[in-house]
């Protein structure tokens, strides 16, 4: 039997069935008297030029800028994009190969890239180094992100944590570290060799691409 309603696609075969277009029309519910909720979903990719992962960063006002969608349908399509991140970013970190800077750097490019602002992140790791927890240690403004040893280390400590894994994004979609960033770098290195807890990598994130540390040969395990 074939099904012609998105929500009939989902309940009696797959979500996998849906294209992008029905996916959005189920999100969005209904449309309005001069935009039904297929023409609404349609106007929604083309302001996206039709590439969904255009969704994440947008800000309510701005989707508020297509006829027919008001402040809680603009909310819904970003609180359901951002569950997608963070669903890819949960499962990245339960498959996370610590023998592989690939992976580590994934872990943080789907969730970072799109930042308009630094932010730094600490993923913290037990004595097996499976992965236990992660903190944004800070967020900064276009320019930089503090990356205090201090708030760096705080909860891995209190969590007795084996070692940790640091990272934060550039703005300007360059994932190259500065000079700045490398002596960032060996600080926090020195700092946990002090404390009993290694620095395993420090991964940088751009626009599309990112950079490790451990990669690069700068931080020996």
């Amino acid at each position: 039997m074939k099904y012609d309603k998105p929500r009939e696609k989902m309940l009696y075969g797959s979500v996998k069935d849906l294209t992008d277009q029905e996916l959005l029309e189920v999100l969005l519910g209904s449309g309005t008297k001069n935009s039904p909720v297929d023409k609404l979903s349609e106007d929604v990719l083309g302001f996206l030029n039709y590439k969904l992962y255009e969704l994440e960063g947008l800000r309510p006002e701005e989707l508020c800028k297509i006829e027919g969608i008001k402040t809680a349908k603009a909310c819904l399509l970003i609180a359901a994009t951002e569950l997608g991140v963070r669903a890819a970013l949960s499962r990245a970190e339960s498959r996370l190969c610590l023998s592989s800077p690939e992976d580590v750097k994934q872990l943080f490019i789907s969730e970072m890239r799109s930042l308009s602002h630094e932010e730094f992140h600490v993923v913290m790791l037990n004595a097996k180094l499976e992965v236990i927890g992660r903190e944004k240690t800070s967020s900064g403004g276009i320019a930089s992100a503090c990356a205090d040893p201090a708030k760096v280390f705080s909860q891995p400590i209190k969590r007795g944590c084996r070692a940790i894994i640091v990272a934060h994004n550039h703005p300007t979609g360059d994932p190259n570290p500065s000079e700045s960033d490398i002596k960032t770098t060996t600080r926090l290195i020195s700092s946990g060799k002090i404390l009993g807890i290694d620095v395993l990598d420090h991964v940088i994130v751009g626009a599309s691409d990112a950079f490790s540390f451990l990669e690069h040969g700068l931080i020996n395990t």
